[in-house]
């Protein structure tokens, strides 16, 4: 993390870089992760709003059938 600095205040801000992406699963994972493979940053305040939209993106990159699998369970 950092923190800028205006008027007095700091903004923390997190530094999201993925890892490991070369031995993603296939080409579609990629695709299907969207904005996530590139690195970004965001206010602190947000990460509640990152994880979810994390978690949302990581549900969508499940094999339909393994879904169906879960709930069955």
């Amino acid at each position: 993390m950092y923190g800028g600095q205006s008027s007095g205040v700091v903004d923390e801000h997190v530094i999201y870089t993925p890892k490991d992406l070369d031995k993603a699963p296939d080409e579609e994972f990629l695709e299907a992760i969207d904005y996530l493979k590139d690195p970004f940053t965001f206010p602190r305040s947000q990460m509640q709003v990152f994880f979810n939209n994390l978690l949302e993106v990581l549900k969508g990159t499940q094999n339909p059938e393994e879904e169906e699998d879960e709930m069955e369970e």
